[in-house]
Formats: structure tokens, C-alpha cells, sequence
């Protein structure tokens, strides 16, 4: 709301009657000087430092003059030009005027620091912590102070003065500069959990730098990696290349050749003249040589120029070559490599010289040439006995000896690595005066805080002095208040104020709206209707209250009072400026009272009466608003439109843009609104709303993108936004339109982009996972295994894991790898997934023991599985293959017992429950329980069909025990059923042929016992 601001008459009256005198006018002339170069500095218009210098020679001893010299100095030292800057604050530190004088200190401090005079810097911060006490000087000085402990490396006293700092100054505890030294000392101290929670929410490459480091240190690469990537991302950063380096360092230690690959070869080509750039190419060439992409591998290392690289990158470059000529079989050529390496290097570095040491000896073994080898281990541990890579060579010499058969040698070289080796006074009229002054300038800091500390000490004479002049100050301090918006100072002056009769209407209406702006509205409310109440009011008074007064009751929630109070201020005042106010504010109380037409033709009324007013404007922002929540986009869009035809230069003008774009948004007109936003970032790209409109633009095109269904735009919206958080859902979803197109290449490139460009994307696990499906398609059987097993180390929790685990496992299995695939299968079942997942995971890893002839883990797995999942479908299989393991462990009691569990299930098919008989009758006979084999065997008597093969052959069995056992009846029976079965005419005929000869048997030992016995024999 607008009010008048009215000035001591009495003072003007006082100067115009007295004239000026000289010093008058030199003041005056200083005044209108120091005004014009203040008005050049905030708008940029000039070289400030020549109107400063000018100012300087014009008013050498002026009343700014200090102000001056310390303005000439800032902005020496914003330009970094120290030299000049630093003779300025000397002067001014040492001069007689006091105002700048620790500020000037510290400034002196923060040079020598910048200019790597340490101990000058130090000296200094510490005599400003020293004089400063309690103030922001004294609390820059603290930091400067920790800042020069820690460039010493003294970082106990770092920690200590921080803490000094903080506990001084609290509200610095979470000041951005604080927070980050703070991390960067918790890192020193290897503190990297702190350090990553002092670092959060700072945004800048040295907190980046840290937080990715502390990242490191815990082997939390994936977070790492985004760290750095974030760091990479800033290129005027001096850490930019060692952030992307260390990204590719990330990837290197998950071992995801592919990913690591690319990303030295980013980095090679945004940094191709790095210090590090040959040992990104060597890395590079391993990732591709463990890719299998060993040509491409060894065309980077020979491209590699010698002379370029220092000793140590030569040395891994000749490494890697060895390694790779290894693969190949050509060993001579892995055995020289090492040993040129070796010539490169002396014993004075006993690190390289051991692991040379023990790559010959490894190559030397490679090509059977044992004694040789046996020679090198012993050279090494003769020169470096104690060497932390003793272990190795103690391993290496006990690999040598075995091969030499020497068991004893041999132990005691394993035992010996096993075992050996660990891990900162004026009268009362003169007072109103230099506040008027201070007020006019436009100070009104200025103006309080000199108001309060000389009023602090002349108020003991205020008694003595005309009371006029104590309220003219005291209503110039509530003014100075009121305008920095400090309510509540202001309206204790303007209440001291209204005890001088000839202020006090003026201060009361002063304190109605300063109680006002508080928020105190009943009190405000309760001062504008005394005001109004009173005969003899100025006119322009009563108007104001009278606006003060509808304008309490709108905010009080008394919205129809409010109206009332609008439309009485309208028909009262017609030609008052305001009156577009007063419509404006009525509609909004009509609005919020549920009055929608009543508010929209409020401010119609306003737009059409007052098209020139400011208050015209926003009401037209407020119709289209209006529209646009009621979701009647088409007539808000016509309303904003209106808007920018009718005004386009207003100060409203962007947010009648936005909000155009908005209602196109909101109403699923894409093309509409893309247009309109990049209209907005054209016209204002520096606008409050420009980073929601460069935000909405980009959710726009995604959302067109996303609707489209057409790759070309989602590849389009990722290169535009590649930073954005919706990026990796298109590229994710660009992959997947590829991968369901089987697509299998393509879709392999658009996955790797998103697991290299955004490793800690939601989308990586998944994008992994179709990788690794994708070559399973193009039958890169080996490549897939790798991507699986990558998703399994880097997502363990990921549901994602649980289909990589489990193929993973099937391939492993199908490769014969039967102990990897026990392996994937098991961290299947070591994890939460559904029962259908893990009761498979289960049974293939009881598959898998069985293969692996593992059979009493193979047991236990499928003992597992039935306990586990006792309906499932493949419980009968599961015991079955119990039965099996137990037979194949000699174990025939345990084996009848999974047979018999077998048995006890319902809904068997007779060819199940025939072999099941015949394998328990069996494994009985063998037992020598020759009544339970008959138990069993008898079983297969009634089953049907009758002529089923493995029938006919148990019941074969049990008439050879009943002839055992002389039980010919028995016999007879069973041969008869084999005869009548109408299985094989073989079987038949010989089932027929016996029965016939046991009869024959029969009669004859009726007749002729001792012919009976022969025919028997």
C-alpha cells in the first residue's frame, strides 16, 4: 500500500532563513559528489576507480574521504590487483579516522594470504582475533586463522579454531566456507563419513573433490563416480580433469571393462595434453584387452610415445603388453617385456623392483623354465627380505617348487607367506538534522545505528531540550526503521513521537501502518478508525486511513468488511489515485470468499477504467489466474495473451509469459508451450522465473519426447538436457524402444551411454540387466556372464540382481561351470525375492552340487528346497533327485526313505510310482531285507497298464526271490501275470516257458524227488 512521507518543516524553514555559508556549500558539494559516484557504482555506468580518484583530489579531507579510500581499495582488490591494494589498506588501517580500520586489517590479511605470505597472513588474523571481540571482522579472522593452520598442515589447531569459531559465532556452524574446510579436515584425519555429511548440499568443486574422495575411500565407487561426474561437469574448475579421471578410476575398481573404457577415453579427449594421459591410455588398453578387444588394446599402447611418459607408466605400458602376449601364448615375448621394465628401473624403488621380480619369475614358470624362476624369487628376497611384496614372492617360490615335486619347499614357502606378512556528542537539533540527512541520502542504516549510539548518550539532556525536536528524531528513526522494514523499532519511535502534539497525528497514522506491516492488525485496524474518528484530520490523512482501515480488515479475514471499506473508499474518493487499488483488493476479497464473478468483474471493471494503471495489469494477471486454477485454459490463455498486447514492456510482462506457458503446459499443448518458453528465456534470461522456465521447458520436452514414441526426439532431448533428472529415463527409454525393437546392438550402445553418463541413475541396474539380455541375443555368451556378474557386485540389493543371479547361474550351468553357477544361485537364495524366484534359485543350486559331484550340499539344497516350498511342483522331483544322491553316497536306507516320502504324495502317474517301487524293492534286496523288497515289488501287481516295460521287469524280479525262496504258488502267480500283461512277446513267451518249467518241477517231485532235484539244478 503507498503512504506519505512528510519532513520536519521547521528544519527547511531554519536552513532557508539562515542562508549557507562557505562550508555549507562545500558539504553540499561533497554531498552531490559522493551521491553522483554512489548512483555510477550500483548502475555500472563508469570507471568507478577514476570517479574515486577524482573524488579524492576534489575532496581530500572531505567527510568521505575515508569512505572513499576504502572503496578505491576494494575495488584494487576485487581485481585482484594486491600491490595496489595493499599500500590503501595500510593507510587507512593506521590513519587517525577509525572507521575502517579492521576492515582493513582483514583485508591486509586475506592479501598476504593470497600472496602465499603465511606466517604475515597468520600474525595478522591473530591481532584482529585479538581486538575485534564478538563481530563479523573477528569472525572472518577466526577463518582466516584456520585457513593458515591448515595450509601449514597443522591440523589439530585447524579443528580447534574452527571449533573456537563456531562456538563464538553459532550462526556460522552452517555457513557453506565453514562447513567445507570442515570437511576437508575431517578427510585429513580420514574422518570420510563426516566429511561426506559436512560436505552435503555444497555445491562447489572443492566440496565435489572431497565428498568424491571420501566416496572412494569406503569403496563406495557408484556415489564416487557421480561426485566426480559432478566435478567433471564444471569446466572453469581446476579439479575438472582430476575429477573425470577419477571417475574412470570408479568404474576401474567395480571392474566394468566397458564402462571404464569409455570413460578414459572421455577423458583422453577432453584432456588430451593431461600429465595423465598415458597411464588413461594404459588403463584404457586393459579395459579393452579384458573386453577381448585386444587389437584396439595393443594399437593404444603402441601409439603410446615413450619419450612423453615417465618411468612408472613406461614400465605398466610394458606390463600390460606382457600380460597381453601371455594371453596369446607367446611367453618368450611375456618373459623379455618384464625384464626391459626391469632395465628401467633400479633397486632404489623396492616396490617396482620386487613386482619385476615377480613377473619374470611368473612368465618363467609359464614357460616351464622352474629353476630359473626359483632363481629370480630367491634374488628378490635376498635384496629386499622384509619387502611387503615378500608375500607374493614366497607364493611364486613355493609354486616352484611344487612343480619341482618339492612338497617340503614348497609348504614352507606358502606357510611362510601366509604367516609372515599383515595389512574478529550533538545537541538534540543537530541529532534531527544529520538523521534528515541520513534520511534523504537514503541511509537509513546509517541513520540507526548513529541514532542509537548517540542517543545513548545525550538522552540524559533530552529533559533540558525543546521536546520538539526529540520527536522530530524520534519520528526520523521510525521512518529509517520503517523503510529497512524493521516494524517493530519503527513503531516504538513513532509511539515516542506522538507524545509531541504537534507530530502526533502524523505519527499516529505512521504507527497504524507500521503496526500493520507487523502483522498487527487488529491494532492497526483500532489507530485508523480513532484517526477517522477525529474532527480535525488532515484530509490526506483520512484517506490514507481509510485505505489502512480496508486494508486491515482484508487481512484480518474480514473480507466482507473489506468490501464495504473498498467500495466506501471508491464512492467517497472517485479521483483518487487509489482507487485502481481499491478494485484490485476487492476482487480479491470477492475471490476469497468464493465470489468468482463478483472478483472477475472487479477487475474487468479495473482493466477497462484504468488501462494506463499499474493496477490494471495485475488485475489482468489475476483474471487469467483465476481461469487457469479453475482449469478453463483456453480463457486464461486468451487472457495472458490480452495481457502481453496490451502491455508488453510492463513490469508484468514476463510473468504474463510464464504464465501463458504455464496454461499451454497444464493444458498438454506441447508445442505450444516450448514455444513459449524459449519466447521467455529469449526476452528474460535473467529473470526470478527463468530457472523454473529453462526447468519446465526441459520437463516439455521430455514429455513430447516420452509421447512421441520416437527415438530421434528422446536422443534429441538427451543431448539437449544431458544433465537433467529426467535425462536418464530417456535415454533408458530411447535403450528400451531399441531392445524391444531387438534392436540388440543399438540398444547395447543407448544402455552403456546411460550406465556411463549417469552411474547412479535408478535406471542403472535395469540398464545393466538388458545389456547383458542383449548379448545373451547376439549369443556373446561370455560378455553377458560379465554384465550379469557387474549387476550382481554393483546392485546386490537390486530386485534387477535376483534375474541377473539366476541367469547368471544358467549360464554358468549350461557352460559346465557348475560351481559359478552354485555360486549365482546362492546369492539368489541369500537375498529377499519372491518364492517363485528363490524355490528355482534353490533347486538349480541342488542341480548345480550334484554336477559338481558335491553330493552332500546337493542334498542339503534339496532338503532345503522341499522344507521350504512343500507345494511346490518340483517337490516330487526334488525328492526324487534325493533318493538319486543317496544312492549315488552308498546311503540305501536314506534313499528308501526319500523314495517313501515320494510315495506318500497324491496324484502319482503309475510310470512314477512303478520305478519307485522297483528302485525301493531294489534297494531293499540290496540291504538284504528281502521281505520289504517283496513288499515293494508285490506293489507293482495291481498297477495298470499292465504291459508297462519297467512293470514287467520288477515283477520278474520278485518271482526270482519267490523262487529264492522255494514259494513256487507265489511264483507261478507272478509268472502268470507277466504272461497275461500283453507286454513284450519275448518277455511273455519266457514268463509262459519258466511257469511251465516250475510246474514241469512240481510233478516231477511229486513223482521222482531225485529227479526233481536235477531238473532244479
Amino acid at each position: 500500500m503507498k503512504r506519505v512521507v512528510l519532513v520536519a518543516v521547521s528544519l527547511y524553514a531554519a536552513a532557508v532563513a539562515h542562508g549557507f555559508g562557505g562550508e555549507d556549500l562545500q558539504y553540499a558539494r561533497e554531498n552531490k559528489a559522493w551521491a553522483l559516484l554512489l548512483k555510477v557504482q550500483q548502475e555500472g555506468s563508469g570507471d568507478v576507480r577514476q570517479f574515486l580518484d577524482r573524488f579524492l583530489r576534489t575532496f581530500p579531507s572531505g567527510h568521505h574521504a575515508v569512505d572513499a579510500q576504502f572503496a578505491m581499495a576494494e575495488e584494487h582488490y576485487l581485481k585482484g590487483q594486491f600491490t595496489k591494494a595493499l599500500p590503501m589498506y595500510e593507510a587507512l588501517a593506521n590513519g587517525k579516522d577509525s572507521t575502517y580500520t579492521h576492515d582493513a586489517w582483514l583485508r591486509m590479511a586475506e592479501i598476504h594470504y593470497n600472496i602465499g605470505d603465511i606466517p604475515k597472513a597468520q600474525k595478522t588474523f591473530e591481532k584482529l582475533v585479538d581486538k575485534t571481540g564478538r563481530t563479523l571482522v573477528g569472525a572472518e579472522a577466526l577463518y582466516g586463522l584456520a585457513l593458515c593452520f591448515m595450509h601449514n598442515k597443522d591440523y589439530r589447531q585447524a579443528v580447534n579454531t574452527i571449533n573456537r569459531l563456531v562456538a563464538k559465532y553459532p550462526a556460522y556452524v552452517n555457513v557453506p566456507k565453514i562447513r567445507e574446510l570442515m570437511g576437508i579436515l575431517r578427510f585429513e584425519e580420514k574422518n570420510y563419513r563426516e566429511t561426506i555429511a559436512a560436505l552435503e548440499g555444497i555445491f562447489t568443486p572443492v566440496a565435489a573433490f572431497y565428498r568424491g574422495l571420501s566416496f572412494f575411500h569406503q569403496k563406495q565407487y557408484q556415489e564416487a563416480a557421480q561426485s566426480f561426474n559432478t566435478l567433471a561437469d564444471m569446466p572453469s574448475s581446476p579439479y575438472a580433469e582430476m575429477g573425470l579421471y577419477l571417475k574412470a578410476e570408479c568404474f576401474r575398481m567395480v571392474q566394468n571393462a566397458g564402462l571404464t573404457a569409455q570413460a578414459y577415453s572421455d577423458f583422453v579427449s577432453r584432456f588430451p595434453n593431461s600429465r595423465l594421459k598415458p597411464q588413461a591410455l594404459i588403463n584404457q588398453a586393459r579395459a579393452l584387452n579384458v573386453q577381448g578387444r585386444v587389437a584396439e588394446a595393443m594399437g593404444l599402447l603402441r601409439d603410446l610415445d615413450a619419450t612423453a611418459m615417465s618411468k612408472d607408466a613406461q614400465i605398466n605400458a610394458l606390463y600390460l603388453e606382457a600380460e597381453i602376449a601371455a594371453q596369446q601364448g607367446d611367453y618368450e615375448k611375456a618373459r623379455e617385456l618384464p625384464a626391459k621394465a626391469q632395465r628401467l628401473l633400479g633397486k632404489d624403488n623396492p616396490e617396482r623392483y620386487a613386482r619385476i621380480h615377480i613377473i619374470l619369475t611368473y612368465y618363467l614358470l609359464k614357460i616351464g623354465k622352474i629353476k630359473e624362476a626359483t632363481i629370480e624369487m630367491r634374488e628378490l628376497l635376498r635384496q629386499i627380505p622384509l619387502h611387503p611384496l615378500g608375500n607374493v614372492a614366497h607364493l611364486l617360490l613355493g609354486y616352484g617348487a611344487l612343480n619341482e615335486h618339492d612338497l617340503r619347499t614348497a609348504i614352507s614357502s606358502f606357510e611362510t607367506s601366509f604367516l609372515k606378512y599383515e595389512y574478529s556528542p550533538l545537541s538534540d537539533a543537530a541529532l534531527a538534522m544529520m538523521l534528515n540527512g541520513y534520511f534523504e541520502a537514503g541511509n537509513y542504516k546509517g541513520l540507526v545505528t548513529h541514532a542509537n549510539s548517540v542517543m545513548t548518550v545525550v538522552s540524559s539532556e533530552y529533559a533540558t531540550q525543546d521536546m520538539r525536536w526529540k520527536a522530530q528524531s524520534q519520528m526520523l528513526i521510525g521512518e529509517a526503521y520503517y523503510r529497512l522494514k524493521m516494524f517493530n523499532e519503527a513503531s516504538r519511535f513513532y509511539e515516542q513521537a506522538m507524545e509531541e502534539p504537534a507530530l502526533a497525528e502524523q505519527a499516529r497514522l505512521f504507527l497504524a501502518w507500521s503496526k500493520y506491516h507487523e502483522g498487527k492488525f487488529a491494532e492497526s485496524l483500532r489507530l485508523a478508525q480513532k484517526i477517522m474518528g477525529l474532527r480535525r484530520v488532515g484530509e490526506e490523512n483520512r484517506i490514507s486511513a481509510h485505505l489502512l482501515l480496508a486494508s486491515s480488515y482484508f487481512n484480518q479475514g474480514n473480507y466482507e468488511a473489506s468490501i464495504d471499506a473498498f467500495v466506501g473508499f471508491r464512492q467517497n474518493h472517485p479521483n483518487n489515485a487509489h482507487v485502481p487499488e481499491c478494485w484490485l483488493y476487492e476482487g480479491w476479497a470477492k475471490r476469497q470468499t468464493g465470489a468468482y464473478a463478483g472478483a472477475l468483474k472487479s477487475w474487468k471493471n479495473l482493466v477497462a477504467q484504468f488501462p494506463n494503471d499499474p493496477e490494471a495489469q495485475d488485475a489482468q494477471i489475476q483474471i487469467g489466474l483465476l481461469y487457469f486454477q479453475a482449469r478453463k485454459y483456453k480463457a486464461a490463455t486468451q487472457e495472458f495473451a490480452a495481457f502481453l498486447t496490451r502491455w508488453p514492456q510492463a513490469p508484468l510482462a514476463p510473468q504474463a509469459l510464464w504464465l501463458l506457458a504455464q496454461t499451454y503446459y497444464n493444458s498438454q499443448d506441447d508445442a505450444s508451450a516450448i514455444k513459449t518458453y524459449r519466447a521467455f528465456l529469449a526476452q528474460y534470461p535473467n529473470h526470478k522465473y527463468t530457472a523454473g522456465a529453462e526447468n519446465q521447458l526441459m520437463l516439455t520436452c521430455y514429455r513430447q519426447a516420452m509421447r512421441s514414441k520416437n527415438s530421434q526426439q528422446l536422443a534429441q532431448f538427451v543431448q539437449m538436457y544431458p544433465k537433467s533428472q529426467l535425462a536418464p529415463e530417456a535415454q533408458y527409454q530411447l535403450a528400451l524402444d531399441a531392445f524391444q525393437a531387438k534392436q540388440w546392438a543399438p540398444a547395447i550402445d543407448h544402455f552403456r551411454k546411460l550406465l556411463l553418463q549417469y552411474p547412479a541413475s535408478s535406471q542403472a541396474p535395469l540398464a545393466l540387466l538388458s545389456v547383458a539380455q542383449a548379448q545373451e541375443r547376439l549369443s556373446k555368451r561370455a560378455e553377458a556372464i560379465l554384465e550379469y556378474k557387474s549387476l550382481v557386485d554393483l546392485f546386490p540389493t537390486h530386485p534387477a540382481s535376483l534375474d541377473a543371479g539366476m541367469r547368471l547361474g544358467a549360464l554358468h550351468f549350461a557352460a559346465e561351470n557348475f560351481k559359478e553357477a552354485a555360486a549365482s544361485f546362492r546369492f539368489v537364495i541369500e537375498r529377499e525375492a519372491p518364492p517363485q524366484i528363490k524355490s528355482s534359485a534353490m533347486f538349480n543350486l541342488g542341480m548345480s552340487r550334484k554336477k559338481e559331484r558335491n553330493y552332500a550340499e546337493a542334498v542339503e539344497a534339496f532338503n532345503s528346497f522341499t522344507s521350504a516350498y512343500p507345494e511346490n511342483p518340483k517337490q516330487m522331483d526334488a525328492l526324487l533327485e534325493i533318493a538319486a544322491l543317496y544312492r549315488l553316497m552308498d546311503m540305501p536306507d536314506k534313499a528308501a526313505q526319500a523314495y517313501q516320502m515320494v510315495l506318500r504324495r497324491g496324484n502319482l502317474t503309475p510310470a512314477i510310482k512303478t520305478g519307485i517301487y522297483n528302485q525301493t524293492a531294489e534297494l531293499y534286496r540290496g540291504m538284504g531285507n528281502k521281505e520289504k523288497a517283496v513288499a515293494y515289488y508285490s506293489e507293482l501287481i495291481p498297477l495298470r497298464p499292465a504291459n508297462m516295460e519297467e512293470r514287467l521287469l520288477g515283477l520278474a524280479q520278485l518271482a526270482a526271490i519267490h523262487e529264492e525262496d522255494e514259494a513256487w504258488e507265489k511264483a507261478l502267480r507272478i509268472y502268470n501275470q507277466i504272461r497275461i500283461s500283453g507286454g513284450k512277446t519275448a518277455w511273455v513267451q519266457s514268463a509262459a516257458k519258466r511257469a511251465k518249467e516250475i510246474k514241469s518241477y512240481l510233478r516231477a517231485k511229486k513223482t521222482n524227488p531225485a529227479m526233481a532235484a536235477a531238473s532244479k539244478q
